[in-house]
């Protein structure tokens, strides 16, 4: 197999102000005059031999940023090599960001890696993809960081958030990825304090469409106590609710003040099991307070509660 061209070819320079794709039909005055895409300000420079196609400098100016691309194409026999770089730069929310590419490998198996900064944080992601399967991802790792909530939102904590990923498919039929995923606050502090009490959080992620499960939850607090279990969300399909979430979550050693520096210093341990959905929650929580043992179940309309 081979994908060539019928001769050599040679662009030294192309350029289009503009293009815009529309509907074929007239839209209604009432309708979104908007193309559904376009772009300006291309630039192009391209050569090849009939097997070999080089890009040799591409710019364009899309509607999210300026794009430049440089890619080399070998055509001759299959898997057909592949090599490309490029960059997208540009604003959102009246924040510059700069996103920069790479990709190389063939078109069997290609790794693709891409850096990101913007919003005074910054992020890498490496993919190996085959562009042409039924699930074209391979693998998956993504780290960003640092991260400060407050700085998007006025209303959001202080915090100092590094976060990583390394997701793999479970199935080559369907979309499920699975891994650990890992989250470390630089700067913990109470949330009476507008901060985020967690020093650091791991986890194994299982994603589908219909569920996420999260097992071998590891939540660690600023001084000593920690929070272990698992998590279940089942997504409402149509989209309506928020679906059904199921927790079995164990406490150990945890002083409330590394919450709230206004609740009382003690130690807290125990189990905290819980479903429910929008309609209706259910749960059993048996918690030891110093020497003070609590056991309650139930739902929010209907507890019952005993002290011993």
């Amino acid at each position: 197999e081979a994908l060539p061209l019928p001769g050599s070819l040679s662009i030294r320079h192309l350029e289009l102000g503009r293009f815009a794709l529309r509907d074929w039909q007239a839209p209604a005055a009432s309708d979104d005059p908007r193309p559904r895409f376009e772009f300006s300000d291309l630039s192009l420079r391209a050569s090849s031999d009939g097997r070999r196609h080089h890009v040799e400098a591409l710019s364009v100016q899309l509607p999210f940023g300026a794009a430049t691309l440089e890619a080399l194409f070998d055509g001759g026999q299959s898997p057909f090599p592949l090599s490309a770089h490029g960059t997208l730069t540009g604003e959102h929310e009246a924040r510059d960001f700069a996103i920069r590419f790479e990709a190389t490998g063939d078109l069997h198996e290609l790794a693709l890696q891409v850096d990101a900064e913007g919003a005074g944080l910054q992020g890498e992601a490496e993919a190996v993809t085959a562009p042409f399967e039924v699930i074209p991802l391979r693998s998956l790792r993504v780290s960003v960081g640092e991260i400060d909530p407050s700085v998007f939102h006025e209303a959001a904590p202080r915090a100092a958030l590094t976060a990583s990923a390394e997701l793999v498919p479970e199935s080559t039929e369907r979309w499920v990825l699975s891994g650990p995923i890992r989250i470390v606050n630089r700067l913990p502090e109470t949330i009476d304090r507008e901060g985020l009490p967690f020093s650091s959080i791991d986890a194994r992620v299982r994603w589908s469409a219909e569920a996420t499960r999260i097992d071998e939850l590891a939540v660690r607090f600023a001084g000593e106590g920690s929070l272990d279990g698992q998590l279940e969300w089942w997504p409402d399909p149509v989209g309506e609710s928020f679906g059904r979430l199921a927790a079995l979550l164990d406490l150990a050693g945890l002083d409330p003040r590394t919450i709230d520096s206004r609740l009382p210093s003690t130690t807290v341990s125990g189990r905290i099991e819980a479903t429910g959905d929008e309609l209706r929650q259910d749960g059993r929580v048996e918690l030891t307070v110093d020497e003070a043992r609590i056991v309650a179940e139930g739902s929010p309309a209907q507890l019952i509660a005993r002290y011993s």
